[in-house]
């Protein structure tokens, strides 16, 4: 839990900024941009 909930929001934070609050993954962002 302590690990993981870093973790999670780590992952979900940076995603949502480099996606700009859409699809919390790279991958479609990626391929959008």
């Amino acid at each position: 839990m302590k690990y993981s909930k870093p973790v999670v929001l780590n992952s979900a934070s940076v995603n949502s900024a480099v996606c700009g609050g859409g699809t919390p993954c790279g991958r479609p962002c990626q391929k959008k941009a």
